[in-house]
């Protein structure tokens, strides 16, 4: 198989780049950065298609995005050059290869719902310009027969300077800070670990179509955060629940994220973990 992965020096691209390579995938990666196969810069399309032809690339994974929420609504333009137009070109340059047989699939997120979950994939309802940059793209991919994961998730980072939710619980919690988490704000987030083992099985049993991806079961973000202190032995008084509200963010955030992840499961005959088997999962990286 031959893979081509759009941003796989970020958080979630460096461990879906090594998972590949365990499997013995020929894998490149592509992204506005030097430090990819190729660099996508300004208007790449043909560029694009040169390379996926020349690699013999049989499927494509997006996962370039501006996901910092506040940065997308101080810069629209911005937001939706990277969110949506990227994925408009990448998608021209996919489909500019015959027989159209290259799959794509395209990773998105949660911050696309609003209001009470779990959400269904066809109640997306963005409140802040992130999501509805991402949602434009979503929309462009199911045009051009691509899959969709929405997303959300934890697990230790392989790479300096990023760093995950649990990352920033944990080491908290190791150096006694203080630190405040959302009593307010509700997910269902799948581990790394367990999101990159997903996307494999999609490379492999490719169906067309948005789909929400993520725990069985759904919990706030401070539940999370206790979860993960008394899973690892911390002390739970350096956690202070807070409410969203409470905290200076230019961006609106939706209060409840939860996905209802049936579909997925359904069409795909398999059942997804708890948060109890995601935080056992994780425990050997922190190690």
């Amino acid at each position: 198989m031959n893979v081509l992965v759009l941003g796989g020096s970020g958080l979630l691209g460096s461990a879906l780049m090594q998972s590949f390579k365990k499997l013995k995938w020929n894998c490149y990666t592509a992204g506005r950065s030097e430090t990819h196969d190729l660099q996508l810069k300004g208007v790449f399309v043909q560029e694009l298609t040169e390379f996926l032809s020349k690699k013999q690339i049989s499927h494509v994974v997006n996962l370039v995005a501006l996901t910092n929420v506040d940065a997308c609504e101080e810069d629209p333009y911005k937001a939706y050059q990277i969110n949506t137009e990227f994925v408009d070109q990448c998608i021209s340059a996919v489909q500019g290869i015959l027989p159209k047989t290259i799959k794509f699939i395209h990773i998105s997120t949660d911050q696309v719902y609003s209001g009470i979950g779990p959400h269904l994939e066809g109640n997306a309802y963005p409140i802040n310009v992130y999501g509805l940059t991402k949602l434009l793209a979503d929309k462009s991919v199911l045009r051009a027969e691509g899959l969709v994961l929405r997303v959300n998730f934890f697990g230790k980072s392989l790479i300096d300077g990023r760093s995950s939710f649990s990352d920033w619980v944990i080491q908290a919690l190791r150096e006694k800070k203080q630190i405040p988490v959302f009593e307010d704000v509700y997910i269902n987030a799948l581990s790394i670990a367990s999101l990159c083992e997903e996307i494999q099985c999609r490379l492999v049993d490719f169906k067309p179509g948005i789909y929400n991806l993520g725990t069985s079961d759904g919990f706030s973000k401070a539940e999370l955060a206790f979860a993960i202190a008394r899973k690892f032995g911390f002390d739970e008084g350096y956690l202070s629940e807070v409410t969203v509200e409470s905290v200076a963010l230019k961006a609106r955030r939706p209060n409840d994220m939860r996905m209802d992840v049936s579909h997925y499961q359904n069409s795909f005959n398999t059942n997804l973990p708890s948060l109890e088997q995601e935080l056992d999962r994780i425990i050997d990286e922190y190690q």
